[in-house]
């Protein structure tokens, strides 16, 4: 167990760094590029992000499964994963060389796009083998050595758009950053890990990328319905509102990093260990693993959630400034969909190799998202598109895959999620935002109210919870002195 934790935390700490460096350059982006420019930056990133899922189709996912356990040929799992990217990230490049640029930039009517993209030919060639080699790592337990690469890359990137940004004032060079910081990331990651894996290596088999991809190709398809999800709302504002509205959009549009953070630490940690207990038999052991994701990562999180709710105008004010005051409703409505966060439901169905059934359930919701979105963007503005992303989350999606992980795992509905710690979780942040929201009469700028908030809000919350979920909050803190304090003295 906290063997477990120590890999979360490392994990965790380097990507949250890594988030921070990534907070800071979207600041800086934001105040020194015109709406115009951001829109352009945003978009391209954009198309990027929305063919990802659609071209690894889980491919950095199978590795889970296929290096679980094997001893042989490791090294020719790994080049047989990596032919998959490469011939998956070409598909992209042809594309876009093909005139995919010019459609898209007619589409989103921002006609910079078509250069923009075209220097992104060759991104996806550098981008997609890395996002499976850092996965080997994981695997391998070299989580330290992950954490510390991610960080590296992303600090390197985020240094040269924070620069380029604030001397040139123009997306180009921003742009180039990163595809010049790809370009240096996949020759290092390949020489980590082929000093890392041992084991037989030869050329691509073919009958193992098939197996490759008849387990990868249904989880694939659940990630592209679950990102494309995700950033439906995005294209949607893209395609019916002007570039100067998705740029106001796209700025409150955002997931907390600290959500990715720990769920996806959490998640990337213990989905060996899951996988292996549901293919030993050991259902109700691999239940009370995924039952502790959310009641753990919920007593960071949820607070963290109701005292942005209460203060949202006031972080985008700092953050943003006051061009982009009216992003604070979108900003609002996606916190909304941290308590949907919290729970990793692909990774029980990857472990429990049911993944045709997480891919159903992934494209009914984007169906719904798709009609819920259109029709509320139609009907409200922009902010509408990040109501039906959230509507179709919450009474479809949700619902739906309750039910099919409680037949997977004999038990009842109600027994999947540990509801009444969630519950108790809420209350106390809530009871905290209760006390803190004096500070919006505060007088003076955003940043006053957010710090003395800050600190009444963190006060009431540790003293609520410590009161009410004294056992939880006691085992956190043997959590911390068993992995840190030890080893500050030792």
């Amino acid at each position: 167990m906290s063997s477990r934790l120590a890999k979360v935390i490392a994990l965790s700490l380097g990507q949250g760094l890594s988030s921070v460096a990534l907070i800071a350059s979207s600041i800086v982006c934001n105040r020194f590029l015109s709406m115009a420019d951001l829109a352009t930056y945003r978009q391209t990133m954009l198309a990027y992000e929305f063919a990802v899922p659609f071209l690894t189709l889980g491919i950095p996912s199978s590795l889970y499964y296929f290096l679980s356990g094997a001893k042989e040929r490791r090294r020719g799992i790994i080049i047989d994963n990596i032919a998959i990217s490469l011939v998956m990230g070409s598909i992209f490049s042809v594309f876009l060389l093909l005139g995919g640029n010019r459609l898209l930039a007619l589409r989103f009517d921002n006609p910079a796009l078509e250069t923009t993209l075209r220097w992104f030919i060759i991104y996806p060639l550098l981008t997609f083998p890395v996002l499976s080699l850092n996965s080997v790592l994981i695997i391998c337990d070299r989580i330290t050595l992950s954490a510390v690469f991610q960080l590296c890359t992303k600090c390197l990137l985020v240094a040269g758009v924070i620069v380029t940004c604030i001397a040139t004032r123009s997306y180009e060079w921003p742009l180039l950053v990163k595809i010049m910081v790809a370009g240096i990331s996949l020759p290092a990651m390949l020489y980590i890990v082929f000093r890392t894996v041992r084991g037989g290596a030869d050329w691509p088999r073919l009958k193992n990328i098939r197996q490759i991809l008849i387990y990868s190709v249904p989880l694939g398809l659940a990630s592209i319905a679950g990102s494309v999800s995700i950033s439906l709302d995005k294209v949607i504002v893209s395609s019916m509102c002007t570039p100067e509205s998705f740029a106001i959009y796209s700025s409150g549009a955002i997931q907390l990093p600290f959500i990715g953070i720990i769920t996806g630490s959490i998640t990337t940690v213990i989905l060996a260990e899951m996988t292996l207990l549901c293919k030993e038999g050991k259902l109700g052991n691999a239940l009370e693993l995924f039952r502790r994701i959310p009641a753990q990562t919920a007593l960071f999180l949820f607070p963290l959630m109701v005292f942005c709710i209460l203060f949202n105008k006031d972080i985008i004010l700092l953050f943003y400034g006051q061009r982009y005051e009216a992003s604070h409703i979108v900003f609002l409505i996606y916190l909304c969909s941290i308590p949907i966060s919290i729970v990793t439901y692909g990774s029980a169905f990857s472990a429990l190799n049911r993944t045709a059934k997480y891919m159903q359930v992934s494209i009914e919701e984007l169906a719904v998202n798709f009609v819920l979105s259109c029709g509320l963007v139609y009907l409200f503005g922009a902010w509408g598109a990040a109501l039906g992303t959230i509507l179709a989350c919450y009474f479809w999606a949700v619902p739906r895959l309750l039910y099919i992980l409680s037949r997977e795992f004999k038990c009842s509905i109600f027994h999947m999620l540990p509801f009444v710690q969630l519950g108790k979780t809420l209350l106390c942040a809530a009871a905290a935002g209760a006390i803190s929201a004096a500070a919006h009469l505060i007088p003076g700028p955003s940043a006053v109210k957010l710090l003395c908030g800050g600190i009444v809000f963190g006060c009431c919350y540790l003293a609520a919870a410590w009161f009410f979920m004294p056992q939880s909050y006691a085992a956190l803190l043997g959590i911390v002195k068993r992995n840190f304090l030890r080893r500050t003295v030792s």
